[in-house]
């Protein structure tokens, strides 16, 4: 399925990995192959993360405080939001209305 990035998904994609590989190149690695996991297994099965709100669903992003948001179309797959698990809970909501 093909992925639909938000504007500000997009942005808070590469602004965590940019933020994770200037504490560590390797760190920024990881973080990287865990949140293209995370994505490779959305493609794949997007109806295996439960809904979460208005539609959304939300995968974790293994080892780290982060999570994917999207929405599952009939056959596209929307980002909404790679989100901080313990920062501002329900921001990316707006982003669905």
């Amino acid at each position: 399925m093909e992925l639909i990035w938000h504007d500000e998904a997009r942005r808070e994609f590469i602004d965590s990995v940019v933020y994770y590989g200037l504490i560590d190149h390797e760190l920024g690695e990881r973080y990287l192959r865990s949140l293209e996991r995370a994505l490779a297994v959305i493609q794949v099965d997007p109806d295996r993360y439960r809904v979460i709100e208005s539609g959304a669903r939300r995968v974790r992003i293994d080892s780290f405080p982060y999570a994917v948001v999207y929405l599952n179309d009939v056959d596209k797959i929307h980002v909404v939001a790679v989100m901080h698990l313990h920062r501002r809970p329900g921001y990316w909501m707006e982003r669905i209305r």
